[in-house]
């Protein structure tokens, strides 16, 4: 639009109509781009969730330690820890969950949700301010 503006070739109105354009491909390219961002991230999530049930499933010791190492490290006693983890692993979905966010640092929960909504409110928000 800029090196248009300069030219005696276009009027005001193209300058406008042009500008607009580019705002609405802008905010489509974002809201595109978001999509494809949360999309993947849910997908991660999604994956290394299955991996986490299949190794508390396989490897349920191991899984354990993990947890009641991170405990330590964290200040616990091991024998705190310890009583803490063996009682969460009863509990396999909840125990798997809490892995997620203290090991991987992932929420679960993302999973359910729809990439295409935070897509949308992008590209709206990017309309939005872009008018403003």
């Amino acid at each position: 639009v800029a090196s248009i503006s300069a030219s005696d070739l276009v009027d005001t109105e193209m300058i406008i109509i042009l500008g607009i354009a580019k705002l609405f491909a802008d905010a489509i390219s974002m809201g595109i781009g978001d999509y494809n961002s949360y999309k993947a991230k849910i997908d991660f999530t999604d994956y290394e969730l299955q991996r986490e049930e299949w190794e508390f499933e396989n490897y349920k010791e191991g899984e354990i330690e993990e947890m009641i190492d991170i405990y330590i490290k964290k200040g616990f006693s091991e024998q705190d820890a310890t009583l803490i983890i063996n009682t969460m692993s009863k509990y396999g979905d909840f125990f798997i969950e809490h892995m997620m966010m203290e090991e991987l640092e992932l929420n679960s929960n993302i999973i359910n949700e729809d990439p295409l909504k935070y897509g949308c409110i992008t590209c709206l928000s990017f309309l939005l301010f872009g008018i403003i």
